[in-house]
This record gives structure tokens, C-alpha cells and sequence, in this order.
């Protein structure tokens, strides 16, 4: 069984990403980590963006291949999916209702967020 990572490293690290994206291909939407309450050891990162185009391999590429260069081997274990969703999807307009933190990154803790409950979650970018 994996070691659990440390959780504050690896959002910080996940954050210089996001921004180090967002310089190159345009603002997210939303960008975030996501604990399912059934998954204890592994995040789903979600991304949403008007640059994005679902199911583009060559986009989940290019994002698989920058993620190498910020995170460690077991930090990226860690990550169980890649999420890519449209900015019509219903479930966005939901999160990004959710009050943010002034000062950064928005952690939510036991939260029902698209139709799953949610351990853990932290919005790192959002509009």
C-alpha cells in the first residue's frame, strides 16, 4: 500500500502548474483537486476551460506531460484521474457558486460536488 503524500506540497505544486498552464493556453474555467469519499488515496484533477476540447488526446497529453515536470512520482500516483469538463456542464455552474477563498485556494471538506460525495477538495483556480 502507498505512503499518503503530503497534501499541502502537492496543492502547491498543482497550483505553479495551473498557473504555468494558464500563462501558455488561456484562464481555467475551474481547476481543482478532488477526494472522492470511497477513494482515500487518490485525487481526481479537474479541469474546465474555453480553450479546452474534450476528449482531445493531444491536449490530455500535453497536460499529462507538463504535470511530470512540478510533481514527484508517488504525488502523481496519487492522481487517479484526469477530468476534463465542458463549461456547459451543468455541475460547473455549481462549483463555481461555491464562496471563494480570498487568499488563494478554497478547501471544502465533506461536500457533495458533481453528484459525488466528496472527501476533500481544493478549487485552485476558478471564475
Amino acid at each position: 500500500m502507498r505512503q499518503p503524500i503530503n497534501t499541502k506540497k502537492l496543492i502547491e505544486k498543482i497550483e505553479k502548474f495551473a498557473n504555468d498552464i494558464s500563462s501558455e493556453k488561456g484562464p481555467f474555467i475551474l481547476f481543482g483537486l478532488f477526494q472522492r469519499e470511497k477513494l482515500i488515496n487518490s485525487w481526481d484533477l479537474v479541469i474546465c476551460a474555453s480553450w479546452l476540447k474534450l476528449h482531445d488526446f493531444n491536449v490530455l497529453k500535453y497536460i499529462e506531460n507538463k504535470l511530470r515536470y512540478y510533481i514527484e512520482e508517488d504525488e502523481r500516483l496519487s492522481i487517479g484521474r484526469l477530468v476534463t469538463i465542458s463549461q456547459d456542464n451543468p455541475w460547473i455552474s455549481e462549483v463555481l457558486a461555491i464562496p471563494k477563498n480570498k487568499k488563494g485556494i478554497t478547501e471544502l471538506r465533506n461536500s457533495e460536488l458533481f453528484g459525488h460525495n466528496m472527501r476533500q477538495a481544493f478549487i485552485i483556480k476558478s471564475q
